[in-house]
């Protein structure tokens, strides 16, 4: 027969099942608030960067941009610098012609002038080696073109 003293053990055993029961569902609930403050943590974070995302492409686009307007400056500039110096030597040279010009005398232009006649003619003196792209000739004796149209030469080829 079941005697008191077991009814009591078998209360207390109960009282202690409940109360640990108690604590498990406050605990599970526990956990579900968690749950759920984790999946809204994650929700937010997931729209933080699909916006950091979106963000970084359109600054990713303004730095090109601004990359793009730069080298454009750039070469404008440096077009400009290059415009500037060659307009530079030719004022430079056109001076320096201008200066010549003027400290040139009447002798030393037509000594300038025989000059420029003289190499004229060293010109074509010099032996030449081309008649055209394919042939090749060449003269080893010099032919001097006298430089008076009035005077007749005759030349002796061979």
């Amino acid at each position: 027969m079941i005697t008191l003293g077991q009814i009591h053990l078998l209360e207390e055993k109960i009282e202690e099942v409940l109360k640990r029961l108690q604590s498990l569902e406050e605990e599970n609930k526990t956990l579900l608030d968690k749950n759920n403050a984790l999946k809204k943590e994650k929700e937010n974070l997931a729209y933080r960067i699909s916006t950091f995302e979106a963000d970084q492409e359109q600054i990713e686009k303004g730095i090109l941009n601004a990359l793009d307007k730069l080298n454009t400056i750039e070469s404008a500039v440096i077009k400009e610098s290059i415009s500037n110096t060659v307009k530079s030597q030719d004022v430079e040279i056109s001076k320096t012609n201008q200066i010549i010009d003027e400290v040139q005398t009447p002798a030393e232009q037509e000594l300038h002038g025989s000059q420029t006649e003289t190499k004229h003619e060293e010109a074509i003196n010099e032996p030449s080696t081309e008649i055209d792209d394919d042939f090749s000739l060449e003269i080893d004796e010099e032919i001097e073109i006298p430089s008076s149209k009035d005077e007749t030469t005759e030349f002796d080829i061979f």
